[in-house]
């Protein structure tokens, strides 16, 4: 079946312009692919690392989670650009009390050798008895898979629920 336009003629024209579109033929498309579901095995697994090399203080492990061009946009601050940047970020929120931190990934959509992700997060502050949630919100993470197959932190930010959404 063919959609039909109306025939058009343009000004200047001697001819009538068909602007008959042929439907796009079905296809049976798959929801899941492998790769998205190996995309977020390893993207599951990169968060589980950073989440431990936060808690841990480990920093070069965080590093080598980031892209070389990695950045982050945090309300509030600047635009960081850069692992030193991110990292610099990160040691200075660890430092005023950030601790806990925990990411719930919700959805995975690649193409090629990027995806994106978006999930949920939450940061305490303090520590054993004292600790109180401090933020909680939602994110968007693009990431690159290397020419080493490793996918790596591109691009990202995220939002808070509370309505100031200042980070501290």
């Amino acid at each position: 079946m063919l959609l039909s336009l109306p025939v058009v003629f343009f000004p200047g024209s001697k001819q009538a312009e068909d602007f008959s579109v042929a439907p796009a033929p079905r296809a049976a498309v798959p929801l899941v692919t492998a790769d998205k579901v190996a995309a977020r095995a390893a993207i599951e697994k990169a968060n589980a690392a950073w989440l431990a090399a936060f808690r841990g203080g480990d920093f070069a492990v965080m590093a080598s989670l980031y892209s070389d061009d990695a950045s982050l946009t945090v309300s509030g601050t600047d635009q960081l650009a850069g692992r030193s940047d991110i990292l610099g970020f990160l040691k200075r929120s660890r430092g005023r009390g950030m601790s806990e931190p925990f990411l719930k990934t919700l959805d995975v959509v690649t193409m090629g050798n990027v995806a994106y992700e978006t999930g949920t997060y939450r940061f305490m502050y303090g520590t054993g008895d004292s600790l109180v949630v401090g933020e909680t919100g939602k994110y968007f993470v693009v990431w690159k898979a290397g020419n080493d197959g490793i996918w790596r932190y591109n691009l990202g930010t995220w939002t808070s629920n509370s309505p100031s959404s200042a980070t501290r």
